[in-house]
């Protein structure tokens, strides 16, 4: 198991250096990832909000308002449903990202950093079970 930890260190330094040459170390978003996933949490509860409030959440109207707020609003409904979604789509991706390093870079042991991990998987199984219910 330490092998394949080290293995996936070395791969996580080699990732940063790439992005340490483009952005340079101040700017990598690698070593941002927290900022982002903080930074995609608001834009989705902002845009959730506004469309909680806007769209009606009634059973048999739900799909006719999605689609006015959609092609006949797009400048505002289509664009915040788009953006919902792919700060959505971040979040995750920050989220299993930060869990990915934090495993190759913390010990077998518990520590701190790994009860953080379980906090942020427990938190991602809770969003990825609401957004499953959301599609049924």
């Amino acid at each position: 198991m330490d092998s394949i930890r080290q293995g996936g260190l070395a791969l996580l330094q080699r990732i940063e250096r790439i992005f340490d040459a483009f952005f340079g170390a101040a700017g990598n978003p690698w070593r941002h990832l927290g900022a982002l996933g903080f930074y995609f949490l608001w834009i989705a509860l902002a845009t959730g909000i506004y469309l909680f409030i806007v769209l009606d959440t009634g059973i048999e109207d739900v799909h006719t308002s999605i689609e006015y707020y959609t092609h006949e609003q797009w400048w505002l409904g289509g664009i915040l449903r788009s953006l919902h979604r792919y700060s959505a789509d971040g979040l995750v991706l920050v989220m299993l990202l930060l869990m990915m390093m934090d495993t190759m870079t913390t010990s077998a042991t518990m520590t701190a950093n790994s009860t953080a991990t379980i906090l942020m998987m427990m938190m991602m199984m809770m969003m990825m079970m609401m957004m499953m219910m959301m599609m049924m």
